[in-house]
């Protein structure tokens, strides 16, 4: 039920996506349909869309997100995703982003998108991941629930 889109270099794909360029990054990949779902399934680069236009959205949205990030100003999911994609700047070890989307039911019963975006990296003995879930309404473009973003990761 997920994609996964392995990058050799993460910030070149952002600014390719970012500036409208084609990439791996960029390309519609769908994740496999499901039966239960009331709409298309989102795209990677829809999920990926919706999550630049949130980037402005505060860490105080959710308790997952408070205290999270790679600085202690950090204040908005922009400075979280940002912080940990500089992190995978590195060229040695291996960087991907895992992009999924499972049918879900939103808070008041409706079907909804569940996404997460996690930023992965893995070098010898470090591995982690890093991202961001939410909610996307049906049908599409795909509207954000903002009130579903939560700080998801380990590492």
């Amino acid at each position: 039920m997920n994609t996964v889109i392995h990058l050799g270099s993460i910030l070149g794909a952002l600014l390719l996506v970012a500036t409208g360029l084609s990439s791996a990054l960029a390309q519609e990949r769908p994740v496999p349909p499901t039966e239960s779902a009331a709409a298309p399934i989102p795209t990677a680069k829809q999920i990926l869309r919706v999550l630049f236009d949130a980037l402005d959205t505060p860490l105080s949205v959710s308790e997952t997100c408070a205290g999270v990030g790679t600085e202690a100003d950090d204040r908005v999911i922009g400075d979280f995703i940002a912080g940990f994609m500089a992190e995978m700047g590195a060229r040695t070890g291996h960087n991907w982003i895992e992009i999924a989307a499972e049918p879900a039911r939103a808070t008041d019963g409706r079907p909804v998108w569940q996404c997460r975006v996690i930023l992965r990296r893995q070098h010898g003995e470090e591995e982690w991941g890093w991202g961001v879930g939410f909610q996307l309404d049906n049908p599409p473009p795909y509207p954000l629930l903002k009130e579903s973003v939560r700080c998801l990761g380990s590492g």
